[in-house]
C-alpha cells in the first residue's frame, strides 16, 4: 500500500507541491473531513493518510521525517481525521507568515479549548474580532509548520535519529515528556512539540478567526463554550472564565 502517493504537478499546482497535508488516521477519517481532504487534492495539494500506528507520537515523527527528509516539503500541515475545516482555513495558515500556527477547537464534551494560553488571564476573541495570538502550546489537530522548525530542532536539541535498522527512520520531534515548571507536567506529543520548538527559538500562534469542528457525538466548536444553543458570531475565551459576546 502506497501511503505517500506522489502526484506530478504543473502550472498553478507548483506552489501546492511544496506543501503536504498530514493526516494520521488510525481511528479512521470522518466523512466530512475526507471530503475536504479530497477537495485539497483536486486543488493540487498532496495529502498523506497514514493508518496503522497505535502510538500517535511515533506516527507523527515518521510522517514528518518522510515529508522533510525524503520528499523535501517546505510546509507540513497536520489535519486530524476528526477535525473538520473549510478549504480557506488552510490558506489562512499558509498566509499568516508564522512558522507554527494552528486553528483550535474545544475538547469533545468538555468546555475548554485545546491550547495552553500564555497565562490563565489571557483573553482571546474567537470569531468576529478575532485574530492571531501567541500561545504556549497547541494541539496538532489543525497545525501549520515550516520545515525549518524540524531541522532546527534536530540541530539545536541534538535529536537522535531513531529506528534506522527498521527502514523507518525518524527524529523524536513529538516525544511526550515531563516538564518541570511551576509544577510537574506530563505532556503529550502535541504540547511537547511546541515546548521543544520554543527551546530553539520558535513561538506558537493560533488564528482565532478559524472555526473548526471537533467531530464526536456532534460537531463541537468554540460556540459550545458559551453554554447556549443559539448561534453566536463572537466569543471571548479566558482559561479562568468564559464570556460570550
Amino acid at each position: 500500500m502506497n501511503l505517500y502517493p506522489h502526484r506530478i504537478k504543473t502550472g498553478t499546482e507548483e506552489t501546492m507541491s511544496k506543501t503536504v497535508i498530514l493526516t494520521p488516521c488510525n481511528g479512521g477519517i470522518v466523512f466530512d473531513v475526507d471530503v475536504k481532504l479530497r477537495q485539497l487534492e483536486k486543488l493540487g495539494y498532496e495529502v498523506w493518510r497514514t493508518p496503522g500506528y497505535s502510538a500517535i507520537d511515533q506516527c507523527r515523527c515518521r510522517m514528518a521525517y518522510d515529508a522533510v527528509y525524503r520528499r523535501d516539503f517546505e510546509e507540513l500541515i497536520w489535519v486530524d481525521g476528526d477535525v473538520n475545516f473549510e478549504i480557506e482555513d488552510i490558506k489562512k495558515l499558509q498566509d499568516s507568515g508564522k512558522d507554527i500556527i494552528a486553528g483550535v477547537y474545544p475538547f469533545k464534551g468538555h468546555p475548554e479549548m485545546t491550547f495552553d494560553p500564555l497565562s490563565d488571564d489571557q483573553e482571546i476573541v474567537f470569531g468576529k474580532g478575532g485574530g492571531i495570538y501567541e500561545v504556549n502550546c497547541v494541539a496538532t489537530g489543525f497545525l501549520y509548520t515550516k520545515r525549518e522548525v524540524y531541522e532546527d530542532m534536530v540541530e539545536g536539541l541534538n535529536l537522535p535519529l531513531c529506528n534506522t535498522s527498521f527502514d523507518c527512520p525518524s527524529y523524536p520531534w513529538f516525544r511526550p515528556n515531563i516538564w518541570e515548571e511551576d509544577e510537574t507536567y506530563y505532556l503529550g506529543e502535541d504540547f511537547s512539540f511546541c515546548k521543544y520548538a520554543k527551546q530553539v527559538g520558535y513561538k506558537t500562534f493560533i488564528d482565532s478567526t478559524i472555526k473548526l469542528e471537533h467531530i464526536g457525538k456532534y460537531a463541537y466548536t468554540w460556540e459550545d463554550l458559551a453554554f447556549k444553543k443559539a448561534k453566536i458570531n463572537s466569543l471571548t475565551y479566558c482559561k479562568s472564565s468564559i464570556n460570550d459576546k
